[in-house]
């Protein structure tokens, strides 16, 4: 069960969830119709219960606390000690087992539970209702007066909550799995799957929101194409498999030479982008040379060109066409000292 202990603005709980709000607020009922202080989540832990702190009154514990009930309070080990006792007799424990899950108990007259745990002494507790929710999870009900409701009442209810709880737990489960799946699916819609780099929907996005980021903030930003050059050549010469351990090897040194801010991408084939935020002209010049060194340095030829803005009315379209120009204007000055050669 997802924790309810995190915090909001508006009462203390994160219930953005509408399962968790559900599922704190019936949490508030049971509490305020049994007249308990408090409904704990707990866990054994060697020989206690360890508990999280679901929802309390401020006179038991603080909100954020966690405490440990010895294992006497769990159902097992009250089953074993259950027994119902003549109800005249009101200086005794009174102990109820509802079903395999949910035993209550209540201390009544001169008896009570004392519970003390390293710096937290609890007591005295007049009632108490453990109910397992899953195989190893129990929801603990504990008051510190006597109930408002009959044992049976209170340990019904647990009992009922637990069954929610439970099921609460497995929606939620099934929840993170479809937002993890959903997720899943985002990342491989804007990601190449050879390069894991962003591809050109990925790039698109991470343009339109340096968009936004310049218009509102004025700054600067550079966008860079790189064309590998002779592509074709290995893959008509040695087969698509040394090309793409080419466009491999080439990404990783485009990206390493990055920063984490930026975003690289792969748009096709044998052509990549970068866009650098924040990154003037005086950085787009130190970004070319470390392109074109860490390039060279594994051999690898490749044609560049980029482009940087700066000012109130920045246009990140028109950085990519004129990156791409410079881009071309390289490539063709390239072939034609080919062909002199």
């Amino acid at each position: 069960m997802h924790s309810v202990r995190r915090e909001t603005q508006e009462d203390g709980f994160l219930t953005a969830d509408p399962i968790l709000a559900r599922l704190i607020e019936s949490f508030d009922s049971v509490r305020s119709i049994s007249g308990a202080t408090s409904i704990f989540e707990a866990s054994p832990s060697g020989r206690y219960l360890k508990v999280g702190l679901c929802r309390t009154c401020p006179d038991l514990v603080i909100s954020g606390d966690s405490v440990e009930l010895p294992l006497e309070f769990s159902p097992e080990i009250l089953r074993r000690k259950s027994r119902r006792m003549n109800s005249r007799d009101d200086s005794d424990v009174d102990t109820l087992q509802v079903d395999t899950s949910v035993i209550a108990k209540q201390w009544t007259g001169a008896k009570s539970a004392q519970i003390v745990n390293g710096q937290f002494s609890f007591g005295p507790i007049r009632a108490l209702v453990t109910s397992r929710f899953e195989s190893n999870r129990y929801l603990v009900l504990c008051s510190l007066n006597p109930l408002k409701t009959s044992l049976a009442g209170a340990a019904g209810m647990m009992a009922i909550l637990a069954k929610f709880a439970a099921a609460s737990n497995s929606i939620s489960q099934e929840l993170d799995m479809l937002r993890g799946r959903i997720d899943r699916a985002e990342i491989m819609a804007t990601a190449d799957p050879l390069t894991s780099l962003a591809n050109r929907a990925g790039f698109n996005m991470a343009l339109e929101q340096e968009q936004r980021r310049a218009l509102r903030y004025m700054g600067s930003t550079t966008v860079a194409i790189i064309d590998l050059d002779g592509l074709k050549v290995i893959n008509d010469t040695k087969g698509h498999s040394e090309g793409d351990q080419l466009i491999v090897h080439a990404a990783q040194i485009i990206k390493d030479t990055c920063r984490s801010t930026d975003t690289v991408a792969r748009l096709g084939g044998d052509e990549f982008a970068i866009l650098a935020p924040e990154t003037d002209q005086a950085g787009a010049e130190m970004l070319l040379a470390r392109l074109r060194h860490g390039l060279a340095r594994a051999s690898i030829s490749a044609s560049i060109g980029i482009a940087s803005t700066k000012g109130p009315n920045p246009d990140i379209a028109g950085l990519i066409e004129k990156a791409d120009q410079l881009m071309y204007r390289e490539k063709n000055i390239k072939k034609r000292s080919y062909q002199v050669g």
